[in-house]
């Protein structure tokens, strides 16, 4: 057989098998030198890198996972050190797509990263912010699975009895809290009334 003859039927043997079937893993790879951190399949455990925001005790650029298996806390693991936060306190999360710029051409076996910003309000009261570099893969499910919780929580813990309508419409049971809000300027007019000399 001629090399001409050889080198064709290689390469339609090449172009009639069917693409690998081998799946991207969902890691995230840090680069060289650098910690791998895979997610746990079925598990909440994503792996992360820790960009900065207002808490002070994270090390910016740190590398661990986000744990969302806890139905009350928030745990960012890194190194030997966890910070936990509750769900009760987050009061917004955000996905934000990392931009490489406009000119970059897309390639579909290069790793994308978004950014997941957890806004919350600390025991004082005052705002936090915290920003992970995740993969775009299992960002938005894991925004998803922090609303999820949020939502929850918030749902065990309200009043069984309370309505949307018991701040608009004077009823029986919401007649306590029309006299309370009636009892004040009621008063004051009484004050008001006696007048000076």
């Amino acid at each position: 057989m001629s090399i001409f003859r050889v080198a064709l039927l290689t390469a339609a043997v090449v172009l009639l098998l069917p693409p690998s079937q081998a799946k991207a893993d969902d890691s995230v790879g840090w680069g060289m030198g650098k910690a791998s951190v895979a997610p746990a399949k079925g598990d909440d455990v994503i792996g992360v890198q820790y960009l900065g925001g207002t808490v002070k005790a994270i090390p910016a650029d740190s590398f661990g996972t986000l744990n969302l298996k806890d139905a009350k806390d928030l745990r960012f693991e890194y190194g030997a050190s966890v910070f936990r936060l509750p769900y009760t306190q987050i009061t917004e999360t955000q996905v934000t797509e990392i931009n490489k710029g406009h000119w970059l051409v897309h390639m579909p076996r290069k790793k994308r990263y978004d950014t997941l910003t957890i806004n919350y309000r600390d025991a004082n009261g005052a705002e936090n912010t915290l920003n992970f570099q995740v993969s775009s893969k299992l960002s938005e499910p894991a925004e998803a699975s922090i609303g999820l919780r949020r939502q929850n929580l918030e749902e065990a813990s309200a009043d069984p009895d309370s309505y949307w309508g018991d701040k608009i419409w004077k009823t029986q049971r919401t007649l306590p809290l029309f006299e309370q809000k009636q009892k004040p300027a009621s008063t004051a007019l009484a004050v008001g009334a006696g007048g000076t000399k």
